[in-house]
């Protein structure tokens, strides 16, 4: 049995594998085409949501925009009796 055409055969598959990962890293790491015109939009928040907002960006090293817009995502998510709940919960 020829050793050297497995051996070789294995660095091939391993190196397939590796262009496969790279090129999977490289398209996740690339900016999305934004179609759409992005918008400035500026609202205030009391000190604890805002507290908050910075306690999640410095545990998950993610900006303030990334936290709101998968908060965004979640909430969109909900039914309707938990969108409620929270409505009600956030404005007492």
């Amino acid at each position: 049995m020829d050793l050297s055409k497995i051996k070789k055969r294995n660095n091939s598959i391993a190196t397939t594998e590796s262009k496969s990962v790279a090129e999977f890293i490289v398209k996740g790491d690339a900016r999305p085409n934004q179609k759409q015109k992005s918008t400035m939009v500026g609202f205030r928040f009391d000190e604890n949501t805002l507290d908050g907002l910075n306690k999640l960006t410095t545990e998950t090293g993610k900006t303030r925009i990334t936290i709101i817009r998968a908060s965004l995502l979640a909430f969109e998510s909900l039914s309707d009796s938990e969108k409620a709940r929270f409505l009600i919960q956030v404005m007492t």
